[in-house]
C-alpha cells in the first residue's frame, strides 16, 4: 500500500466490479451480491462511497427509508423509525483492514449527513452468528448502541445498531 493519505470518493459505474470482489471476499461478514443485484443496490442507495489509494481500499453503500430495497434488517428499521440513514454495508481488503479507514469512512457519512442536516439515526447491523465480534467492539467504540438481537434461524444471528446524530463523534 503506497503511502498517499486515502480519498473518500463518490462510487462510479468504473468501480462496481473491483467493488463487487471487496464485498465478496469479505463473505461471511456480508452476503454474497452478483454485479446485477450490485448495481441495483448502487441505483438505489443514498450514497455508495469507496476509500481510493490509487487503487480501492474499501466502500460503503447507505440507504434512505423506504427504498425498494428487500433485506430484512433493513426492514426492520424501516418499520420501526421513520428516518434514519442505514449502513447496509461496508468492507475493505485485507491490507486495509484493522487500520483506521473504517472510522475515517464512518465520520465522512456522519459528515455528509450533518451537511444534509440528517438529525436521525445512523443504524446497521453487525453479524452475531456467524460471529463478527470484531466489527461489534468498533461500532460500539464509535458510540453504536445494541438495540436488539434477531436471530433469523439456520446460524445466522445479528445485533441492531444505531447511533443518533447528537452521539456523532466527528
Amino acid at each position: 500500500m503506497n503511502s498517499a493519505h486515502p480519498t473518500i470518493r463518490f462510487l462510479n459505474p468504473n468501480d462496481f466490479e473491483e467493488v463487487l470482489s471487496i464485498n465478496n471476499m469479505n463473505v461471511p461478514a456480508l452476503g454474497i451480491l452478483s454485479l446485477d443485484k450490485w448495481r441495483y443496490l448502487v441505483t438505489h442507495a443514498l450514497r455508495s462511497l469507496v476509500v481510493d489509494q490509487g487503487t480501492i481500499l474499501g466502500f460503503c453503500i447507505t440507504f434512505a427509508p423506504h427504498a425498494p430495497y428487500d433485506s430484512v434488517n433493513y426492514q426492520w428499521f424501516c418499520n420501526r423509525y421513520q428516518r434514519f440513514t442505514y449502513l447496509d454495508r461496508i468492507a475493505f481488503t485485507p491490507q486495509a483492514q484493522g487500520i483506521g479507514f473504517g472510522k475515517l469512512l464512518y465520520r465522512h457519512v456522519e459528515c455528509l449527513m450533518q451537511e444534509d442536516n440528517q438529525a436521525y439515526p445512523l443504524c446497521c447491523e453487525v453479524n452475531l452468528q456467524p460471529p463478527n465480534l470484531g466489527s461489534l467492539r468498533f461500532h460500539q467504540d464509535l458510540g453504536f448502541i445494541r438495540i436488539e438481537d434477531i436471530d433469523h434461524g439456520s446460524n445466522h444471528k445479528v445485533a441492531m445498531l444505531k447511533k443518533d446524530a447528537s452521539n456523532n463523534s466527528l
